[in-house]
């Protein structure tokens, strides 16, 4: 099976996920990365994960444009 990526609002196959090299994160090197534990497949603690993303993209100034209910969304996917 090929390993997939969510990138840009959809699962692609890692070879064909790309970035433009117009995007903030590249040129300027602003992010937030944050991790999720997942017990057997499970997102565990989704909230308390959403809300520290939010809250460390906030203290960066960015924003985290898909809703919590996309993210789970994504998530589940």
């Amino acid at each position: 099976m090929a390993e997939l990526v969510w990138i840009n609002g959809a699962l692609v196959p890692a070879a064909e996920a790309t970035v433009s090299v117009f995007d903030h994160g590249l040129t300027v090197g602003d992010g937030v990365f944050e991790t999720l534990k997942a017990i057997d497949g499970q997102p565990f603690a989704t909230r308390r994960h959403l809300e520290r993303l939010r809250r460390s993209a906030a203290g960066l100034g960015l924003s985290v444009p898909p809703s919590d209910d996309e993210l789970r969304a994504a998530m589940a996917e």
